[in-house]
């Protein structure tokens, strides 16, 4: 009988215990952006948004800009955002389908930031508006499809 009651004492509170962070789903960029702010070249290089402009993620699947939600679903993802660092998951590659380019991203709730260095030869390490750089900030969709 005792051996049951120490088993209880051990076995009760660890079944009643959070889930530890590292357990919970994970954020994730997956689903439809609403393209809100740009800025290229530490802000040398100014941009007219088309409003509104849409992109889509899905996994390391990107899509460039598109007027409606419906063009977006009925076009294919043809680049790529790939981890460069699974220490720093943050840090991508962003592939057009022949060039490749250093990327950083950040998701914060419904907002994402995503730049990407325009030399293929320039290393990015963090997401932020810089001479060489695309910046881009988007809006989370709520869109059912």
């Amino acid at each position: 009988m005792r051996p049951l009651i120490v088993l209880l004492l051990f076995a009760v509170p660890a079944v009643a215990a959070p889930v530890p962070k590292t357990l919970k789903k994970a954020a994730t960029a997956d689903g439809v952006w609403e393209w809100v702010e740009f800025n290229g070249n530490d802000g040398k290089m100014g941009y007219n948004i088309p409003k509104p402009t849409y992109w889509r993620i899905e996994g390391d699947l990107i899509s460039t800009g598109k007027r409606t939600v419906d063009e977006l679903f009925s076009t294919p993802l043809t680049h790529t955002m790939t981890v460069r660092d699974g220490q720093q998951p943050n840090l991508r590659t962003f592939d057009t389908g022949g060039t490749k380019y250093s990327a950083a991203m950040e998701l914060d709730g419904d907002t994402l930031r995503w730049c990407y260095a325009t030399d293929p030869k320039q290393t990015i390490t963090e997401c932020k508006p810089a001479n060489g750089v695309y910046y881009y900030v988007f809006k989370r969709m709520k869109v059912e499809k």
